[in-house]
């Protein structure tokens, strides 16, 4: 039977509601627990070969995602022997005390830059710090509440149905 998921979880509906379903490709007709049965069959059949497939599809995302981590840690690495290379250079300038080398392929140049440095975050005043905070439900603890059977205005459980592949 080459039947789609959906066609056969249809089919198994109808059977089981009482009614006849027919294979459209082959003419054949299910009815009663026979029919149920033939069709239970070729719906674990489906299922199996759509688990199957879901399997192969989260292990090339699972593989993908072990590639960028693996990337991000070379372009991390690379990003650090740069800052620590552009470090050297920098030294061996200031030694040589020069402020600017011209190359036909490169112009390197020593600026002076300023930067903030906070050495002592507590002895800020408290016009110089800036606060951020994040309001957010605490859904661990609405739902801790919920199951000891406090009622929590807003809020409640709902129940839903997830698919497990193993």
């Amino acid at each position: 039977m080459s039947l789609t998921l959906y066609d056969l979880t249809r089919m198994q509906r109808c059977v089981l509601d009482g009614m006849f379903a027919v294979d459209e490709e082959t003419g054949e007709v299910f009815a009663g627990a026979e029919g149920a049965e033939a069709l239970g069959e070729a719906l674990a059949d489906k299922v199996d070969a759509c688990a199957c497939y879901l399997k192969e599809i989260e292990a090339e995302a699972d593989a993908i995602r072990a590639e960028e981590e693996r990337l991000a840690g070379r372009r991390r690495a690379l990003r650090a022997r740069a800052e620590r290379f552009r470090d050297y250079m920098a030294i061996c300038m200031q030694n040589a005390r020069e402020r600017r080398v011209e190359t036909p392929r490169a112009v390197v140049s020593l600026r002076r830059t300023r930067a903030v440095e906070v050495y002592d975050f507590d002895a800020l005043p408290e016009q110089f710090v800036n606060v951020k905070t994040e309001t957010k439900p605490d859904r661990r603890a609405i739902g801790d509440a919920i199951k000891a059977g406090r009622e929590v205005p807003g809020a409640r459980t709902i129940e839903r149905d997830s698919l497990s592949v193993r």
